[in-house]
């Protein structure tokens, strides 16, 4: 995207202590960015009743708790965009995907509310359908094109209201 610079860092969403870490080491550094992309995710597919405690934790805390607690740490010092990576999971409930399906459907309403209080910026979700991933076991679409997809997001080609979603499987046509 052109970015002049670009800074690597480890980030725990499972740790608040970590956030604030990494948000101060990126604030020491540029001060300001343009985009916060939220794309930590984790699944585990066996019905809900077969899930054990830590399963349901794991994805609630990844996929939702770590997803508001950077954006609430980055807030602050986004320019432009900032992009949540739901899922087709979060549109629509799929057998043994319960917690999976209802973290990613908060995503959605997180990413809604937040472009409700934060006009300034323009905030979106993008849904990819099953991408080609460990999550996946490498099955499904191949993550360089929901790359692209968020790509023409950020850039403006592919246009959507504030606080909604793209769905991967349309924008590609």
């Amino acid at each position: 995207m052109g970015a002049a610079d670009s800074l690597f860092l480890h980030l725990d969403v499972f740790g608040n202590e970590s956030i604030a870490e990494v948000g101060g080491k990126v604030k020491r550094r540029h001060g300001a960015i343009d985009l916060l992309i939220n794309n930590a995710g984790i699944g585990v597919f066996i019905a809900f009743k077969k899930q054990t405690v830590k399963d349901i934790e794991g994805q609630i805390r990844t996929n939702l708790d770590g997803l508001i607690k950077v954006t609430r740490a980055f807030l602050p010092r986004v320019r432009k965009a900032i992009i949540n990576i739901a899922s087709a999971a979060g549109k629509t409930a799929y057998e043994e995907m319960s917690v999976y399906c209802g973290s990613k459907f908060g995503v959605r309403g997180f990413t809604q509310t937040l472009a409700l209080e934060s006009p300034r910026l323009r905030i979106f979700c993008v849904n990819p359908d099953m991408t080609a991933t460990r999550l996946s076991g490498h099955q499904g679409r191949p993550p360089q094109e929901v790359a692209e997809v968020i790509f023409r997001v950020v850039s403006g080609q592919v246009r959507c209201r504030q606080g909604g979603g793209v769905d991967v499987w349309e924008a590609m046509g």
